[in-house]
């Protein structure tokens, strides 16, 4: 029998698988999937793996704690203090699980050398009396199987169809029919189709997961070329700015040039000249009285022709 059971809601199954084989690689054999129980004794089978498992880790997420079967797990290996939960995704715990010590198994990139696994690790060993050993090589080789499948969280597995449910057996069916009655002859061939199908659809999914890393960075390629370009448009206002800043203030500078020049062409009436300001020289008697005679003269020519018009006597002449 296994010593680690791993409770679950049938639609977390891929993520379910990829817990239980990471646990595996530490040494611990590991019961989780439903589909290898059939029958009536459906039930049956499944107590009995809850009653020798030594761990019951419970996956809680918000399908997990609206399960009436994954309660009455919790509830079986909580009575039987084997009780391991933990978040697959962060929800509200159900009622009467609120007390327990949840490990948050959300943040665990899902790489199978993590430490995001170290506290899970911590309470299995506790449980079962025996440390994890490292296969290293086989999980250095399940690792890249992961990542090959695009590295998914534990939380990001794609989740599967649901499968139909009977109030007798858990509702689980068997992925492949003859005839409406399952065959053991059967069993490997679903399951490797199962496991077809999840090979495919974590292809298809990381096909997506990778369209949506390269849209992603077109759009902040975009975003920051936007950026850039606003930026430069930014710094050119600035500088066209300062540059007509700088032309206003010489455009000033030459108007007050301007009218220095034509202020300096100007000859005011109050300022006396250069020539007014330069000294007179002397004028000599001689040429003082040079000039009175030539006025003497002009006056005696021009008067003494009409004094002798206007008179019968000619004029006395003196000597």
């Amino acid at each position: 029998m296994a010593e680690v059971f791993i409770s679950y809601k049938s639609e977390r199954r891929n993520a379910a698988q990829h817990l239980a084989r990471v646990v595996e690689l530490y040494g611990y054999s590991v019961w989780f999937d439903y589909w290898l129980a059939s029958g009536n004794d459906f039930g049956q089978q499944i107590e009995l793996q809850l009653t020798d498992a030594k761990a019951v880790v419970v996956l809680w997420c918000p399908l997990s704690r609206k399960s009436r079967w994954v309660l009455e797990e919790a509830h079986f290996a909580q009575c039987h203090d084997k009780l391991a939960p933990a978040w697959l995704e962060r929800v509200e715990p159900p009622l009467g699980f609120g007390r327990a010590d949840t490990i948050d198994l959300s943040i665990w990139d899902g790489a199978p050398r993590g430490h995001g696994l170290d506290r899970l690790l911590d309470e299995i060993a506790r449980f079962v009396g025996r440390d994890p050993q490292l296969n290293f090589r086989k999980a250095r080789e399940y690792e890249g199987t992961w990542r090959g499948f695009g590295a998914p969280r534990l939380a990001g597995f794609p989740l599967i169809d649901p499968l139909r449910e009977r109030e007798e057996n858990r509702g689980l069916e068997r992925a492949f029919e003859i005839g409406g009655a399952r065959n053991a002859e059967n069993r490997p061939r679903a399951s490797e189709a199962e496991v077809g199908r999840m090979e495919e659809r974590e292809r298809r999914k990381a096909v997506e997961a990778e369209a949506r890393r390269a849209e992603e960075e077109r759009r902040k390629a975009a975003e920051t070329e936007a950026q850039r370009v606003e930026e430069e448009h930014r710094r050119a206002a600035v500088e066209l700015e300062e540059a007509c800043d700088i032309g206003q203030e010489r455009l000033g500078a030459l108007e007050s040039e301007l009218f220095n020049a034509e202020e300096a062409h100007r000859e005011p009436a109050s300022i006396p000249t250069e020539a007014a300001l330069a000294p007179r020289k002397p004028v000599s008697i001689m040429f003082i009285l040079s000039l009175a005679g030539a006025a003497l003269a002009v006056v005696g020519f021009g008067v003494g022709p009409k004094l002798m018009e206007n008179t019968d006597h000619p004029p006395k002449r003196y000597r």
